[in-house]
């Protein structure tokens, strides 16, 4: 039986926080004036950076930090964001696509600046190097632009499919798309993310999943999430949930 590894981009492999806060404060000035650029600005970012999912969340984080620069939003909590993206649905709309139309200038036109940005998780792709030729497929579940995450995973030697924001936002259609791709039922699937709610999303599927616990999650979420049956692991666990799904004895 084919086992195929589905795997979320930004906050499982790749640590993109930098080029969302580095992308997102020019975004920012270009949609409202205000320059957000300082370190005050950025560690609040990157700490509330686990409550967001795509660039239109990243205007919340940092309208939330023009608020009030000294709110710790890694004590915010999920509901609490959520009702607050609520409030400025329109502007965040509009910051969605100025984000992404400067993101997809730093990427083309000074690859150099925007790759400086950001980076893979090393520990990750180590245990990739050893791991991802056992299974019979590997593929890319992500809310990130498919461009970006192609240039970006190009840069480690891989070529992968990539299920992106534009194939769906919804993770569940992107784990039915990886497994259509491989002629494969979801079940025959391992998906790790580092967001639980993706992982309650795609749980209809029947795919075996696991939250990533050095991505973008707090620990309030680990804990849910091995509440609810999901396997919670750090980068040196992998071998062993890999090990484990691959000879069936998880």
């Amino acid at each position: 039986m084919k086992k195929v590894l589905a795997l979320d981009f930004d906050g499982v492999i790749w640590d993109s926080a930098g080029e969302c806060f580095q992308t997102g404060w020019r975004a920012y000035q270009e949609l409202t004036g205000k320059n957000l650029s300082n370190r005050a600005y950025e560690r609040g970012f990157l700490r509330g950076r686990p409550l967001a999912r795509t660039g239109h969340d990243f205007f919340i984080l940092l309208r939330l930090m023009e608020d009030d620069p000294d709110r710790d939003l890694a004590q915010m909590t999920h509901e609490q964001f959520v009702k607050e993206r609520g409030h400025y649905a329109a502007e965040a709309a509009k910051f969605d696509r100025v984000f992404y139309l400067l993101r997809s200038h730093f990427r083309d036109k000074e690859p150099e600046l925007w790759t400086s940005w950001q980076q893979s998780y090393p520990e990750v792709m180590k245990v990739l190097d050893e791991w991802e030729n056992k299974f019979d497929g590997v593929a890319l579940a992500t809310t990130k632009d498919t461009a970006s995450a192609e240039k970006l995973l190009s840069t480690t030697g891989r070529k992968w499919p990539v299920f992106g924001k534009e194939f769906s936002e919804h993770k569940a259609d992107q784990i039915c798309g990886i497994a259509s791709h491989f002629k494969v039922e979801p079940e025959q699937m391992l998906f790790i993310d580092d967001l639980l709610e993706n992982l309650q999303q795609v749980a209809a599927t029947k795919v075996k999943t696991a939250l990533a616990a050095w991505g973008y999650n707090l620990l309030d979420s680990q804990k849910e999430a091995v509440e609810l049956g999901h396997a919670v692991v750090q980068p040196s666990e992998l071998p062993h949930l890999f090990r484990g799904y691959l000879e069936g004895t998880c």
